[in-house]
């Protein structure tokens, strides 16, 4: 059996962050073992955030922007961004750069294979893969499983964030290269929340994606229909040419994902719980935590590093996947109200986790109260009864 001092399961965003992390950092002598059973040479994805920091991956940016709209059947908001930037990195190039920074290093393996069971053994971990073991101090486990979790189960909510896009070239100009469409909701607004995103890369070149909020998956056509009648009917063009497509699902869901299921064993990325509950935004999510995982590692030896629960936070997503779940037919109206009565840079951060609690409470008070009420109601009264009957 072949023994290494990191076995990264999953070549995902997490996974790869994690070895360009560990490459860039004094622990590069390290033996690694990637393991995934995709070759990773496709732009199957891209990923999009936004920010005023630097981050590891800014030399493969392709495209930022500096203003976001936001969009329902009766209101357009077209919102400039004043310190943050609206950016977006290619799957492919993402890919690529984590490749060529293996290359560099000998005695790191990237294998092709699938990831059939990781056990704990004495003082390390051992992954087995078509057929073969590998052991290893620590093992990054990223492979998500979505059979794992029950969306019926009573104790937590769950949903999916679903969606297809395509990378369109147009016979005739139709994007505004300078505006991302963060959500347009002019769509039905029927068992969950739908709307279509667009990242401009050009007057005649940008991704169109539809994506739902839901406890279900849609039928395959029902993207495909969908996406072409918002191309039809909102952007007024029929001739265009799908140069990629994209297709995605992201659990929603405020519970608890274990860390450390074994000893050796740590999770990473949306199996670890980083994904954000009530949005599944990720991809800055993944490098902050990937950055703390390696600077434990080095000071500590223990990936394990120290964590302040944001109680905050999970209490905001449990109250809005609750209103997700049971009238997600109201979200569209409460993303305009937030977006159109709030700085648009203090939404964003309440979207990715890092407002104040006097921000949240500024938010909460921008918007019609009922619906945070009746679902503040229900998750207090769920818990206590849940106490009641222990």
């Amino acid at each position: 059996m072949e023994y290494y001092d990191f076995i990264i399961a999953g070549g995902g965003c997490a996974g790869l962050s994690l070895v360009y992390q560990i490459l860039n950092s004094p622990l590069c002598h390290s033996r690694i073992l990637l393991i995934d059973r995709n070759t990773k040479n496709a732009n199957d994805r891209t990923w999009s955030f936004w920010t005023d920091e630097k981050t590891a991956f800014d030399h493969i940016i392709s495209k930022e922007w500096q203003t976001v709209e936001i969009r329902d059947e009766t209101k357009r908001l077209v919102l400039p961004l004043t310190k943050q930037r609206y950016k977006t990195i290619r799957g492919i190039d993402f890919y690529d750069t984590v490749r060529a920074k293996i290359a560099q290093f000998p005695h790191v393996h990237w294998l092709q294979a699938t990831i059939e069971n990781i056990s704990q053994a004495a003082q390390s971990a051992e992954v087995r893969a078509d057929g073969q073991k590998y052991s290893a101090k620590w093992v990054f486990d990223s492979l998500f499983r979505p059979a794992d979790f029950s969306v019926s189960a009573p104790d937590y909510h769950y949903l999916l964030q679903h969606f297809q896009g395509y990378v369109i070239k147009t016979s005739r100009p139709v994007f505004d290269p300078q505006i991302v469409t963060m959500f347009d909701f002019r769509t039905e607004q029927i068992d969950g929340v739908h709307f279509f995103y667009i990242l401009p890369f050009s007057q005649t070149e940008g991704l169109v994606e539809f994506t739902v909020f839901s406890k279900e998956l849609l039928p395959k056509e029902t993207y495909q229909e969908k996406l072409g009648n918002y191309l039809a009917e909102k952007l007024q063009t029929t001739e265009y040419e799908i140069i990629e497509t994209e297709w995605g699902v992201i659990p929603m869901t405020d519970f608890r994902f274990e860390r450390r299921p074994m000893p050796n064993v740590m999770r990473i990325g949306t199996n670890g719980g980083i994904s954000r509950a009530s949005t599944g935004y990720t991809f800055l999510r993944i490098q902050k935590d990937t950055e703390k995982i390696v600077d434990s590692l080095l000071r500590f030896q223990t990936p394990f590093y120290q964590t302040i629960s944001p109680w905050q936070f999970e209490a905001m997503d449990t109250v809005i996947l609750n209103i997700m779940q049971q009238k997600g037919e109201t979200v569209s109206g409460l993303f305009m109200e937030m977006f159109a009565n709030n700085p648009v840079e203090r939404v964003l951060r309440f979207l990715e986790n890092s407002t104040s609690s006097v921000e949240n409470l500024q938010i909460m008070a921008s918007v019609p109260p009922f619906p945070f009420l009746e679902a503040i109601g229900k998750v207090v009264w769920k818990n206590t009864f849940k106490k009641a009957n222990l």
